[in-house]
């Protein structure tokens, strides 16, 4: 299984999970087969508020997938329709939450709790 998640930075052991899930600058993609972390750079998928397909890019990495601290309703529907399961971050710190989803700790993201607007 791959779960991407939004990251403040480069380095998985110091990156925090961005607050809102499409402003992130860099996606963390978790494999739990293999149990390693690569960051993917987001800077490509730059846009303006409204325009962004974040989903499209979770799902080019082949997520199953992902923890956000923030995210859309929009974003939340359009990653469920594609079978990919939102689960929602209770910290900042990745490797927390990460360590949360192997072991079967994290909910799955209530769209009542989005950012509603998006």
């Amino acid at each position: 299984m791959k779960t991407c998640v939004p990251v403040t930075g480069k380095d998985p052991e110091n990156s925090n999970i961005n607050p809102h899930f499409g402003s992130a600058s860099f996606y963390a993609v978790y494999d739990s087969e293999k149990d390693t972390i690569i960051i993917e750079d987001a800077s490509k998928d730059e846009h303006e508020h409204g325009m962004c397909n974040p989903a499209q890019t979770v799902m080019s990495h082949g997520a199953d997938s992902v923890i956000v601290s923030g995210i859309g309703f929009k974003a939340i529907q359009k990653l469920n329709a594609a079978g990919i399961k939102v689960f929602q971050a209770e910290t900042f710190d990745l490797m927390n939450e990460i360590n949360k989803l192997k072991n079967g700790l994290l909910k799955e993201f209530d769209s009542d709790s989005s950012c509603h607007g998006h």
